[in-house]
């Protein structure tokens, strides 16, 4: 029976070129590895195992089953990858050039399928945490290396440091899935995540600190103090700002501690941002009879208790574990959450 020409593969027989090549979408050819991952995945296991024998255990196949990927994955690059010396295998240069590459492709083949395990579990594909400039960094980024390292590093997670005002207006505008901060809006739980020691400290050349004895609030009015704009909630939950027209007003904490080591004023600082000033004895510890320490308590609020994703309630998990391991920061154990106009 003859086949209806509409069904016909044309093949230039005469010229020997080969059929046309598979286009994809975007119109670009569409290549087909001739190797496979098992079979790099083989390779990759004899390497690090040390031998056919141990990387068969490893990948639970047999040691001729494993030989032979390894040998077809050779016949098809035309290319030695090892060599044999005695009873162990080597790598060849270009062996360990094209393995270097193999390992990367094995790693994103993984972070596909966790990637598509993820959606399956209703994983989201992206995170937003906003963090208040006051927050220690190594809090965060320590959680987030604790996130990663628990097989969702397929979650992209964005760690923005923003003003409290602009984070309220965000969290409440319902893009963002986490807020560090010092204020919870209404509506919100926020629990208590860390702690802010805040010191009084001048530069060791300033003027308060050669005095040979506590400094008293005339002491301080006769200064220049430098105030930080991200501290804003500190003055307001304080009287840490002096009652006196000499201060300078900057926006961030990195400009106030800059103009202290200048020693053009003093100011109230975070311990865990001038620890290293103290130990060498750079900065001094003013010593007010202000009472108890001034502290300042930073809450963990999540966007929404009952749509918050199970990536967002991990990366929760892993901020209080990463405050309760800081002894710096460390909240209160019995320090109650903060609710802002919801029911317990």
């Amino acid at each position: 029976m003859e086949h209806p020409k509409a069904q016909a593969r044309p093949l230039s027989i005469a010229t020997g070129s080969p059929p046309p090549t598979p286009a994809s979408a975007q119109g670009a050819p569409l290549v087909v590895p001739r190797t496979s991952l098992d079979e790099w995945a083989a390779l990759l296991a004899v390497v690090d195992c040390g031998g056919f024998a141990q990387a068969a255990q490893a990948l639970h196949k047999s040691q001729s089953s494993v030989s032979y990927q390894v040998t077809k994955l050779q016949e098809q690059l035309d290319v030695p990858l090892l060599r044999i010396r005695g009873r162990k295998a080597e790598l060849t240069e270009v062996g360990r050039s094209l393995l270097q590459r193999a390992r990367w492709l094995l790693r994103e083949a993984a972070a596909i399928e966790r990637q598509a395990a993820d959606h399956r579990r209703g994983w989201e594909r992206e995170i937003v945490l906003l963090m208040d400039a006051l927050c220690p960094e190594t809090l965060a980024l320590d959680a987030l290396h604790r996130f990663e390292q628990s097989a969702h590093s397929a979650t992209r997670v964005r760690l923005e440091e923003i003003p409290a005002e602009g984070a309220l207006s965000r969290l409440l505008a319902g893009d963002v899935d986490l807020l560090i901060g010092a204020e919870v809006p209404d509506g919100y739980r926020g629990d208590p995540l860390c702690q802010i020691e805040f010191l009084p400290v001048a530069h060791r050349d300033h003027p308060l600190a050669r005095l040979e004895r506590p400094i008293n609030e005339g002491d301080l009015l006769r200064e220049r103090q430098i105030v930080s704009l991200d501290m804003r909630v500190l003055h307001q939950k304080t009287q840490v700002l002096a009652q006196s027209d000499a201060f300078w007003m900057v926006s961030n904490v990195d400009k106030a501690l800059a103009a202290v080591r200048r020693a053009l004023g003093f100011a109230w600082l975070p311990r865990h941002r001038i620890a290293a000033a103290l130990d060498e004895g750079e900065l001094y510890i003013l010593p007010i009879n202000a009472g108890a320490p001034l502290q300042l308590m930073l809450y963990l609020t999540l966007a929404g208790r009952e749509s918050t994703g199970p990536g967002a309630r991990l990366l929760s998990d892993f901020l209080q574990k990463a405050a309760c391991s800081d002894e710096v920061t460390a909240p209160d154990p019995i320090a109650p959450p903060l609710f802002r106009g919801i029911r317990t």
